[in-house]
């Protein structure tokens, strides 16, 4: 288990994938919000392996339950602000801090959620199934 760090435009972001199984990666991200920027927001997510190693998410849809997908912490910040590194690898330490109570949550979820078929995948490379 690694963070990832990368500088961008809007400061910076950090990254951990963690493999839960054969099939599924837990993906926790820190970084500023997409839609709101100025939140430097912590999200969780479970993704499945493709064979070729692409991780594909699947949103879900009426009948079925998609993938893990949790908000850990959001934090205010200056919206012209530059995100430092402390302040990405702090608020990420701290939800890294939480993994157990996080992979109770993602075992939970799982429990009636069969794994992706992953056969249509193949036949559209990067495409979110839902």
């Amino acid at each position: 288990m690694r963070i990832q760090l990368e500088s961008t435009s809007c400061g910076w972001s950090a990254e951990t994938l963690i493999e839960l199984d054969q099939q599924r990666v837990l993906v926790i991200r820190t970084a500023r919000a997409s839609g709101n920027l100025s939140n430097l927001v912590t999200r969780a997510t479970v993704s499945t392996h493709l064979e070729d190693g692409e991780l594909i998410y699947d949103i879900g849809g009426d009948a079925r339950q998609g993938d893990f997908d949790q908000l850990l912490a959001s934090t205010p910040c200056m919206q012209n602000s530059y995100l430092t590194k402390e302040l990405v690898l702090e608020q990420h330490d701290k939800a890294m801090g939480t993994l157990p109570d996080i992979r109770t949550r993602i075992s939970q979820h799982y429990r009636h959620v069969p794994p992706l078929d992953c056969s249509a995948c193949r036949e559209e490379p990067g495409a979110h199934h839902g």
